[in-house]
């Protein structure tokens, strides 16, 4: 492929594009640590346990979270990462994570 002599163009890919792929990355895996993390410490079956009204968390001077504040933003967080990583852009026929991998460097979180 030819290289563009369109500065404006060559200015937004590396500035613009590259780093929304760097960050578009960085969230997918944040996402998968925390929705591994999750399951591995067994975090809903806490939550049922303690009861999904319960106040969580504040410990670090913000005011607390519900248990089912933190059940719906792991229902939310798997719909984001489903989104990413298995349904197809429409018209695109290929995934963000994909898209975005070819883009970004390596695959790397950056």
């Amino acid at each position: 492929m030819p290289a563009s002599s369109n500065q404006q163009l060559n200015i937004w890919a590396d500035n613009r594009a590259r780093v929304i792929a760097d960050k578009i990355t960085q969230l997918r895996y944040a996402v998968d640590a925390y929705l591994t993390d999750y399951a591995a410490a067994g975090i809903a079956t806490l939550i049922a346990a303690d009861g999904a009204s319960n106040l969580m968390g504040g410990q670090d001077s913000r005011i607390p979270i519900s248990g089912t504040q933190i059940l719906n933003q792991k229902a939310a967080l798997l719909q984001i990462q489903v989104s990413m990583e298995t349904t197809l852009v429409s018209g695109v026929g290929a995934t963000v994570a994909s898209i975005n991998d070819a883009i970004q460097v390596n695959g790397s979180p950056r």
